[in-house]
């Protein structure tokens, strides 16, 4: 037994070693961070000593069943099995077991994982899902069910009259559905991704051109390069960069957007009002604009799209003055 004892040693898991009459004949170090006890306290101890009382009959009998037919399995990937430290409390564990011999003799070595930070970081997501899932219920049926009834009285009270208030009333009721599509948007991003698929940048870029109003602003595309991405998502994250160019784009005066690429993935940059230095960190967090019809979501949905990819998107200068966002880590499809 002892030539395993450097691999038993580098685990980084708790390891014991077990003998086919269920007694513990060695245990690394680790087993005191997962399991409370040293590994000479476990020595000569029947293994039914971490397991619960519930489950000590019913682990008796598997490793009977597994030493007649001794081959490496998990045995703790099932929810539910716990073990017990030392100080008496119980802890989710997963366990993998497998055969081993010495000097003629059969052993079962057991790896034992704690899965504890694993299980509540599941149950956190799985919490976060259900409150997200409440939250876009209530934005899209809650509050856009009002708001459409107000946008289609709006609609009646310039039949029936003519007042500068209702021109208020409208761009109001305009910035509110802005906010819910917006927020609708963001909350989606914590969905899993689409198939990826191999999409043609210029084409998509045109395809997004012709959704938003760009009238103040030119685009220019200087890639023909092929990206793996989920398109739909990808598609909003230009139509948000596009509309973010329209709302910093001085009234009077032309905008071009410039499309082109990088070694590791693509830029898209603009000759607008840029943005300065000292607000360069904060432009992809919620709620950040300078721009008066903005919602201040738009670059955060960008944000949250490049990191669902795993990619990375700065922001810096263009050489014309305005706002150059750089994404990198992109998979590029050879042609």
């Amino acid at each position: 037994m002892e030539q395993f004892s450097g691999l038993l040693e580098a685990s980084p898991d708790a390891v014991l070693v077990v003998d086919v009459e269920g007694v513990i004949c060695r245990a690394n170090r680790n087993v005191e961070d997962v399991l409370g006890y040293t590994p000479g306290e476990l020595h000569g101890s029947p293994v039914e000593t971490l397991l619960p009382e519930t489950d000590r009959d019913r682990h008796v009998e598997y490793l009977e069943e597994y030493v007649e037919s001794p081959e490496p399995r998990p045995f703790g990937s099932r929810a539910g099995l716990h073990a017990r430290r030392a100080d008496g409390t119980e802890i989710p564990v997963e366990v993998s077991l497998g055969p081993v011999e010495s000097d003629g003799e059969q052993f079962v070595v057991a790896v034992v994982s704690d899965v504890s930070e694993r299980r509540a970081r599941k149950r956190a997501l799985e919490d976060r899902n259900e409150r997200l899932d409440e939250f876009t219920s209530v934005v899209s049926h809650d509050l856009r069910n009002p708001l459409n009834v107000a946008i289609g009285r709006l609609e009646l009270a310039r039949e029936e009259c003519d007042s500068a208030h209702l021109e208020d009333v409208s761009y109001a009721l305009g910035r509110m559905e802005s906010l819910v599509d917006d927020l609708l948007v963001l909350a989606r991003q914590g969905e899993s991704l689409d198939d990826l698929e191999a999409v043609d940048l210029e084409e998509l870029l045109e395809a997004c051109w012709t959704v938003v109003e760009t009238t103040a602003v030119c685009l220019e595309v200087e890639t023909d390069r092929t990206i793996l991405a989920d398109r739909g998502r990808l598609a909003q994250v230009f139509e948000n960069l596009f509309r973010n160019a329209v709302e910093h784009t001085s009234t009077g005066s032309k905008t071009t957007i410039r499309v082109g690429p990088l070694p590791e993935g693509f830029f898209l940059e603009d000759d607008g009002e840029g943005i300065s230095p000292e607000e360069r960190d904060r432009v992809f967090e919620a709620g950040y604009s300078t721009g008066e019809d903005g919602t201040g979501i738009g670059l955060r949905i960008v944000a949250e799209i490049v990191d669902a990819h795993g990619w990375e998107v700065s922001v810096g200068e263009s050489e014309g003055g305005g706002a150059r966002f750089e994404f990198t880590g992109v998979d590029v499809v050879e042609r």
